[in-house]
């Protein structure tokens, strides 16, 4: 986890919660990185993980990220 925020890429996914979080996903070949954001946009930490296919990330009212590989 880094509280340092990455380089802007493409969007590959997103979600928010009921709460107002918002993370989105964005990937660089095989390294993927998620971004969470306050309801008015500004950056709270990110992290990223190593993956070859697709992926659609999910964040639930308690704030837990749930990451699904297609």
């Amino acid at each position: 986890m880094s509280t340092t925020e990455p380089l802007k890429k493409s969007i590959d996914c997103f979600s928010v919660n009921e709460n107002g979080l918002i993370a989105i996903g964005s990937s660089d070949h095989e390294i993927k990185t998620v971004c969470v954001y306050t309801t008015c946009g500004n950056f709270k930490y990110s992290f990223n993980f190593k993956c070859t296919g697709n992926f659609g990330i999910e964040m639930d009212n308690n704030n837990i990220l749930y990451i699904y590989f297609v």
